[in-house]
């Protein structure tokens, strides 16, 4: 997430604490997601790591109950605290990783729980321009979850491509980074 800030990249509101003492000193409101913070646990959500639609009142007892849950695994750091997105989008997962070869590739695809068991996901050589990331969009077979498929409503993806846009611009430009994704 820092990284992304640094970049000027929009991200939802995030706190990464060590203690429950911490979380309850945070001044929040509304709705977060809370979930710990240990780089050994690649799914998160698989190993109970993941709280979702915490109350700002519940979450400093959240953050208490997954590190006793997590006391015993290495590399626990704490946990960390995001603002829950508005309801009524679309997880994508948007990543890049410098490759030997061509350098900087871009991903973007369908996200959340089911990136990996969807594998909806198309690369390019960063950077790309928006209307570039808008195509990749397209090309995914989850694009018509996108477009407003069975009476949803239609997502921005004109901004979707652009932050994939900027993103890959960053990443391209960046130095002493070997990977990096977000959903």
């Amino acid at each position: 997430m820092d990284i992304l800030r640094g970049w000027g990249l929009p991200c939802v509101q995030s706190h990464r604490v060590a203690t429950a003492a911490e979380a309850a000193a945070l001044d929040l409101s509304g709705d977060y997601a809370v979930k710990i913070e240990n780089a050994a646990i690649a799914h998160k959500s698989d190993a109970g790591g993941v709280a979702l639609g915490v109350p700002a009142a519940r979450v400093a007892d959240e953050v208490a109950a997954l590190l006793a849950r997590f006391a015993d695994d290495p590399g626990t750091e704490g946990a960390e605290i995001q603002r829950m997105a508005p309801p009524g989008g679309f997880e994508v997962i948007v990543g890049a990783v410098n490759d030997p070869v061509v350098g900087w590739a871009v991903m973007v695809g369908l996200g959340g729980l089911y990136a990996e068991v969807m594998a909806d996901a198309r690369f390019a050589v960063a950077p790309v321009s928006p209307a570039e990331a808008l195509a990749l969009l397209r090309e995914l077979r989850g694009w018509p979850l996108l477009d407003g498929a069975r009476g949803r409503p239609r997502l921005d993806t004109g901004a979707l491509a652009d932050f994939v846009a900027r993103f890959s611009a960053s990443v391209a430009a960046s130095e002493g980074l070997h990977a990096i994704e977000m959903n």
